[in-house]
């Protein structure tokens, strides 16, 4: 858990007491949605304000507007503010290269007194309403607030409510179904292009499961979020310089940013996820995990998922895998499971080692033949190294960490690449500060991850979490109070789509 505060609803939340002043500018009624302008991209922030993450609001337009709305991208904000009573705001987010904190010099566009921003129906209006005055051939939805993993995101203090993950779900179904009947004739997604959770705790492999039917992409940390959340300034900027960047794009720059603003903190973590792909990846997962439940060795595979207290995916498979050897047919299935993930391998080793790379041999592992490229750093000379052929017929190369803080693998042309050589993307390390940091996009068609980015030291929160691992790591706690938040996690699981049609027989295994 982090110092400072964090954007985490399961966290003891701190009073702030200081209230930033705002300049309620006198506000103009929203346009017509039928005289519009469609424009490339217009990005949906539902700020949740009404809480004890007020201030940190005030931040975060201002870093907004230090962008602001450009003649291809709209800004569009709903703000709940903390003070009981005070009206729920509508702003267009205008560039102010002088934007101070405390101060909103952005276009008032509607107020609509105080709202329930735990009410789905809610989420839903401000997103129609946004579609309806600023459309876009591409939508960015974020949810800007506490979060609980799958237990649920967005608490409002007035009144005390907050939106379950099934319920985001039906807000944003609802949401799709009126873009598809209205504004089918520029969209080429039938979807939500990406949801952003400025909240703790969201990039799970749950959420994204309820999500995929109604997103391509989603966008979220795996672990705690510090209370600043994302900086918006450093891929919004990059989104208006360039707005027909493709969502892919997009969320791999936000990943990036993120980690890179927040280099020197201890524990952090972000990944993108291409939720198109959950079906076919949680089907092999289902899969593996019904094979284990007939394995003689069941018991033992189940305790290993959670050691340690991690409660990442990567993790969970890789101890799994890892207690599966005195079964061959389970150990298999659960190695073509990490597999698709597809996780680089120099990094599930490190974290299985629960070592930092400062210092230390990078070990570039890969299952086929090629040339490792690496340099010092972004703007050095690349060095370049052929992978050998190890005893276990894979392919790999050594090199100090210290000349690869860049590195990328090109692969010898072969069967399916018709004799072309692909390049892998790059990963990153960034060794500024009191932390190295990762950064990873190099990832395999059939996973479903697109970027993730954390500080070496972070225990367990790498890619996508299962959550329901905190939930069991919870009730194998000797302290009362963290068991009976196991079982209140518990209650809710079952609500989950990931539960019920997704795996199963995860479910089955730890008997929710």
């Amino acid at each position: 858990m982090m110092n400072k505060l964090s954007k985490s609803a399961l966290i003891a939340f701190v009073s702030l007491f200081v209230f930033a002043s705002a300049s309620w500018a006198q506000f103009a009624n929203p346009r017509s949605g039928s005289t519009a302008a469609v424009k490339e991209w217009t990005y949906l922030v539902y700020m949740n304000s009404d809480n004890n993450l007020y201030d940190f609001a005030f931040l975060n337009m201002m870093q907004m507007e230090k962008v602001g709305s450009s003649d291809q991208v709209n800004i569009v904000v709903q703000m709940d503010p903390e003070p009981r009573n005070m009206p729920t705001t509508r702003y267009f987010v205008k560039r102010n290269p002088n934007a101070q904190q405390g101060k909103i010099t952005s276009q008032v566009v509607d107020q609509i007194g105080e709202t329930n921003m735990g009410d789905p129906k809610t989420l839903t209006d401000f997103l129609k309403w946004g579609a309806q005055n600023y459309p876009a051939k591409h939508y960015a939805v974020g949810i800007w607030n506490h979060g609980g993993g799958w237990v649920g995101v967005s608490y409002d203090d007035n009144p005390n409510a907050h939106l379950t993950t099934p319920q985001v779900r039906q807000a944003l179904e609802g949401f799709t179904a009126y873009l598809n009947q209205t504004q089918r004739g520029f969209r080429s997604s039938r979807k939500v292009d990406l949801v952003n959770f400025d909240a703790c705790l969201m990039s799970t492999l749950e959420v994204a499961y309820e999500l995929k039917d109604v997103a391509d992409y989603l966008v979220a940390s795996q672990y705690n979020e510090p209370g600043e959340g994302e900086n918006y300034t450093t891929y919004l900027g990059p989104l208006v310089q360039k707005p027909t960047m493709t969502p892919r794009e997009l969320a791999e720059i936000m990943v990036y940013q993120y980690v890179k603003v927040y280099n020197n903190e201890q524990d952090i973590n972000y990944a993108a996820v291409d939720l198109n792909r959950l079906n076919a990846f949680t089907q092999a997962f289902n899969s593996a995990i019904e094979t284990v439940i007939k394995s003689p060795l069941q018991s033992k595979i189940r305790n290993a998922f959670g050691t340690n207290g991690a409660f990442d995916l990567i993790s969970g498979l890789t101890y799994a895998f890892d207690q599966a050897q005195g079964d061959a047919v389970a150990a298999k299935a659960l190695d073509q499971v990490i597999q698709l993930y597809g996780y680089p391998k120099e990094g599930a080793f490190r974290l299985a080692q629960g070592r930092s790379l400062a210092g230390n041999t990078l070990n570039i592992v890969r299952a086929f033949p090629g040339i490792l490229y690496f340099r010092a750093s972004p703007n050095s000379k690349w060095n370049q190294l052929q992978l050998q052929k190890q005893a276990d017929g894979q392919y790999s190369a050594q090199i100090p960490f210290a000349q690869a803080q860049q590195y990328s693998v090109v692969r010898a042309g072969g069967p399916g690449l018709q004799g072309r050589q692909s390049r892998e993307a790059i990963s990153s390390f960034f060794a500024k500060g009191r932390e190295t940091v990762a950064f990873h996009n190099n990832f395999p068609e059939t996973s479903p991850l697109v970027a993730d980015a954390y500080s070496m030291k972070t225990s367990g929160a790498h890619g996508m979490t299962l959550y329901a691992l905190a939930k069991i790591s919870a009730q194998r706690s000797s302290n009362p109070r963290i068991r009976q938040m196991g079982n209140e996690m518990q209650s809710a699981y079952m609500q989950l789509q990931f539960a019920s049609k997704g795996a199963p027989a995860w479910s089955q295994l730890f008997s929710f």
